[in-house]
């Protein structure tokens, strides 16, 4: 079962990515870069949450926790597709700084 709380968590975290990218952003790439972040989450070695009962606590709401750390994950997903794309314009360093 969902979270109650998470897609609109999801949702916030979304828009405040794309408020804080370089000019011109769009809701899709921020919701691109978002989604490769989670990614970045979720195949995390070693894991960065449990689901399994044998082995401890079980992280019940994943996308919470991810919300929660989300920073970090955000800046290297753009810094990861911004090597892809071969981009280094000044706009790109702006969002790195933003995002810390």
């Amino acid at each position: 079962m969902k979270h109650p709380g998470e897609q609109h968590k999801l949702e916030e975290l979304i828009q405040e990515t794309e408020q804080i990218m370089p000019e011109p952003a769009s809701a899709r790439e921020a919701e691109r870069i978002v989604a490769y972040a989670w990614a970045l989450y979720v195949f995390a070695d070693p894991p960065v949450y449990n689901l399994d009962p044998d082995e401890g606590k079980v992280t019940k709401f994943p996308l919470s926790s991810f919300v929660e750390v989300a920073q970090g994950y955000i800046c290297t997903a753009f810094d990861e597709i911004e090597k892809v794309q071969g981009s280094r314009d000044p706009a790109a360093k702006a969002f790195r700084e933003v995002m810390g």
